[in-house]
């Protein structure tokens, strides 16, 4: 049901980093990296957990650039 977990960085190489050598010890890797956003999955077609400075251009912290996204089988109507 959970479609990603976003993390908030306020400095995505250092996050890089420590999330490269956490997820690999755990055998995940990275998925994709774009400017802002680093994503990491586990498996294909797994809740993947995304790293990303936060949207709105503040610093990251408890309650910003934190997000659950579930996925659903169809959008509402």
């Amino acid at each position: 049901m959970i479609a990603d977990i976003t993390i908030g960085s306020n400095d995505l190489d250092r996050s890089a980093a420590f999330f490269d050598t956490l997820f690999g010890a755990l055998n995940g890797e990275r998925a994709y990296s774009l400017d802002k956003m680093i994503a990491y999955r586990f498996a294909n077609n797994s809740p993947m957990i995304l790293v990303t400075r936060p949207f709105d251009g503040n610093a990251a912290m408890h309650g910003n650039g934190t997000m659950i996204a579930l996925s659903a089988k169809d959008r509402p109507k």
